[in-house]
């Protein structure tokens, strides 16, 4: 049984000591989802300042600051 990401996080979470990043690093890690982005995470914040010169303070970063690819995704990343 495949359990969707947000699922697993709402239920990890829930856990004392078990917080939003360390289920992301298990989604992205342990069960090899490569989709899941850590938007809480410091240095993933550090790289998108760095590279788009804005970064949101008051709030998680979310998929919306991101800007949009000029290539279509791809669906299957092997065959990209």
């Amino acid at each position: 049984m495949k359990l969707p990401d947000a699922e697993i996080i709402e239920r990890l979470t829930q856990v004392r000591g078990i917080g939003t990043w360390t289920v992301e690093m298990l989604l992205i890690f342990r069960l090899g989802r490569p989709d899941v982005f850590p938007v809480t995470d410091y240095g993933v914040r550090t790289g998108f300042a760095l590279t788009f010169q804005r970064v949101p303070k008051s709030r998680a970063l979310a998929a919306a600051d991101l800007p949009k690819p000029e290539v279509p995704t791809c669906p299957s990343r092997r065959f990209c």
